[in-house]
């Protein structure tokens, strides 16, 4: 006679409640300088330009875990057209100019696009750039190419014979 196979009882994992956090006022004449938060993250999408104020020191994040950790670096960007702060992610595009950044700095980002590069997701083509008086002080106020190198002159040797 053949019985049924018995099972564990399932166990059922106890959900637990997301905290709650009551939200206080400031007291009369106190204005808040900071929200715990670095700013909204920038929909380049809907708003392709953003122009505005370095708020805050360039910040690394880690992302991923074991072989495919990385670092990524980002900057909050204080607009000057909507006065809110927004989060901007450094891309491939971005990061001669995210290495040039400074608090305090005028700024101006542009998305322009996407390029297919042969891969499932296209690149993002962004633009950044610095006023022209922090241009100059950083060494990219031109846009002339770098000089080019004189070519190396051959060394001639004498033949033995």
């Amino acid at each position: 006679m053949a019985t049924a196979k018995k099972t564990a009882p399932k166990k059922t994992a106890a959900k637990k409640a997301a905290p709650t956090f009551t939200k206080v006022a400031l007291p009369a004449g106190f204005r808040a300088i900071t929200t715990g938060e670095y700013g909204e993250e920038w929909d380049y999408e809907k708003q392709p330009l953003l122009q505005g104020t370095i708020a805050g020191a360039v910040r690394e994040v880690e992302a991923g875990s074991g072989r495919n950790k990385r670092v990524n670096r980002v900057v909050t960007v204080k607009s000057s057209e909507d006065g809110h702060s927004y989060t901007v992610w450094e891309s491939a595009s971005l990061k001669a100019f995210f290495d040039g950044l400074r608090v305090g700095q005028e700024v101006a980002i542009v998305f322009h696009g996407y390029k297919d590069v042969g891969k499932p997701q296209p690149m993002k083509l962004f633009e950044g750039a610095y006023t022209e008086d922090d241009a100059d002080e950083a060494g990219l106020g031109d846009d002339a190419p770098p000089p080019k190198k004189a070519a190396a002159k051959k060394k001639t040797t004498a033949k033995r014979r």
